[in-house]
């Protein structure tokens, strides 16, 4: 996979481990090195990974498929204010199911906007 379709999808900073094809869906697999995991209070590097929690959020369909990006995201304990925080992933907001991406996309039922073309 290359990194300029990961850029299209919002990705940055990721690393492509794998893609599953499978009912109409693509669940591509990501994973973040772990000299760019960083406390989510005071940013510092010095971290210590307790637990792992997949996660899964729904980006932009490409064609007819939906994609949907896969990652183990990493609980951390800081050794400087020692807060212990899920690392954040910079192309969603927290909490929620779907990329930033998605949000972009203007929904299908606008009126008038099919006859844009």
């Amino acid at each position: 996979m290359s990194k300029m379709f990961l850029r299209c999808l919002g990705v940055r900073g990721y690393c492509f481990r794998t893609t599953r094809f499978r009912a109409g869906e693509a669940r591509i697999q990501l994973w973040v090195r772990r000299e760019e995991l960083c406390c989510s209070k005071c940013q510092s590097k010095r971290v210590r990974v307790l637990e792992w929690n997949e996660r899964t959020w729904q980006t932009v369909p490409v064609g007819s498929r939906s994609v949907f990006l896969v990652m183990q995201v990493p609980k951390v304990e800081c050794q400087e204010c020692f807060a212990r925080t899920w690392t954040r992933v910079s192309f969603a907001e927290p909490h929620r199911r779907h990329t930033r991406g998605v949000t972009a996309i203007p929904p299908a039922d606008v009126e008038g906007f099919e006859n844009q073309w």
